[in-house]
């Protein structure tokens, strides 16, 4: 499954936040350009870090962490936890559980709202809490 680029404004502000964290890590270790192409060829049978779904950016970032890379404090203000995101997840499966076909509309909603077939998959704070309000206005209205 494939994150779509641009499917919305915020999964394209993801994107092209992830990608300028790949190019100032790969610019910050330093990486020579052959070796960045190489990596990519590698990891993801690409040549461009411009052709990779936000889940293949989040892993090179991980990526460059891991080999000592680490981004300036304050950079990402808008960082949460993997329990936050979590934690998030697990409140929309409620709210999901309180409507009728609620699994059916929770697959649907995370689809068009967050990009991403599972909701799992989903790593995004805001979309998390824009999926939620969905919810929550359908529990309101009566489901």
């Amino acid at each position: 499954m494939q994150v779509l680029p641009g499917k919305n404004d915020a999964h394209a502000r993801e994107r092209k936040a992830l990608l300028a964290k790949v190019h100032i890590a790969k610019k910050e270790l330093p990486l020579v350009d052959a070796d960045y192409r190489a990596l990519l060829e590698y990891e993801f049978n690409k040549r461009s870090a411009a052709d990779l779904t936000i889940l293949e950016l989040e892993y090179l970032v991980g990526y460059f962490k891991a080999h000592g890379w680490q981004p300036r404090p304050g950079a990402d203000p808008g960082l949460v936890t993997k329990q936050q995101l979590e934690a998030l997840r697990v409140r929309a499966r409620a709210i999901a559980g309180q409507i009728e076909n609620g699994e059916r509309r929770l697959r649907g909603l995370t689809w068009s709202i967050c990009g991403v077939e599972i909701i799992d998959w989903c790593r995004s704070e805001k979309l998390l809490k824009r999926l939620l309000a969905a919810l929550s206005k359908i529990e309101k209205l009566g489901g």
